[in-house]
């Protein structure tokens, strides 16, 4: 009977898997197993992809980011409008997506980008959605979700399982409670809460202690809070006796965010 011999095996030369390690990721990117990396993916620097990370479209992502299992960045919008155009993902430094994470390019209506700072921790589950425009030092709790062209600035924190409405926007360290419906805007400086109605309960003092603002910034900010929150004053005549009190830099950030809101803030 003739003799079975075994297939031969090519040996692999011992650049093989650099040569088939795809040229837009850097030496310093670890990709962990099952993950799933779009041709236009661009890193610009070491970041770590745990199993099962899945990077889509023009998506560029800055150095030090990490990405837990199941994490989803750059896929098309949930937008009924959107029909196949070229829109991009531009994330920063530093963030940490954790497990089921997902964030949606942008749309042509809406400017076709979706953004994110840097340092920012987006906690599981919790949704950006298209043309978002997420500052830095920014926490979303779990299940948080942005609806379409939110905007969200520097050192926000928004608490677990709370939705934003399209085109809201929350100012810079502001804290915002969990389990709400933010449809409104939130200023700057002020936390939110309510069980049936979202309202201002006060300004974010720890959080502003925190990070290094005096007692003088603070007193200032919830000096203005309570000329804002008069009863018998409207938001413009609030407006107007602040204005005449000549406040500082933080006050006036607060005037001019409702000055230029367009759907009101929770008040």
């Amino acid at each position: 009977m003739p003799s079975r011999t075994k297939p031969t095996r090519r040996k692999k030369s011992p650049d093989a898997r650099v040569t088939a390690r795809p040229r837009r990721i850097p030496a310093g990117v670890d990709v962990g197993p099952y993950c799933v990396i779009g041709d236009r993916v661009r890193f610009e620097g070491p970041c770590r992809l745990h199993e099962r990370v899945s990077i889509h479209g023009r998506t560029v992502i800055g150095a030090g980011c990490e990405f837990f299992p199941g994490a989803v960045v750059g896929s098309v919008p949930q937008d009924l409008k959107f029909g196949g155009e070229e829109t991009e993902v531009r994330v920063g430094r530093n963030n940490i997506f954790r497990e089921y994470v997902t964030v949606h390019a942008g749309t042509a209506g809406g400017g076709g980008v979706t953004s994110i700072g840097d340092h920012n921790l987006f906690m599981a589950y919790s949704h950006v959605a298209h043309d978002c425009h997420v500052g830095s030092h920014v926490v979303l709790a779990n299940q948080v979700g942005l609806s379409g062209h939110v905007t969200i600035e520097d050192h926000v924190i928004v608490s677990g399982m709370t939705g934003v409405i399209q085109f809201a926007r929350i100012g810079k360290h502001a804290h915002v409670g969990g389990q709400l419906r933010i449809t409104k805007d939130v200023a700057p400086w002020c936390r939110v809460a309510g069980e049936d109605k979202v309202h201002i309960i006060g300004i974010n003092s720890i959080g502003l202690e925190r990070r290094g603002f005096s007692k003088e910034v603070i007193e200032a900010l919830k000096s203005a809070l309570r000329v804002l929150l008069t009863p018998s004053l409207t938001t413009r005549e609030a407006l107007d006796k602040l204005l005449a009190a000549k406040p500082g830099r933080e006050v006036m950030d607060l005037i001019e965010f409702i000055q230029t809101s367009k759907i009101g803030i929770h008040k």
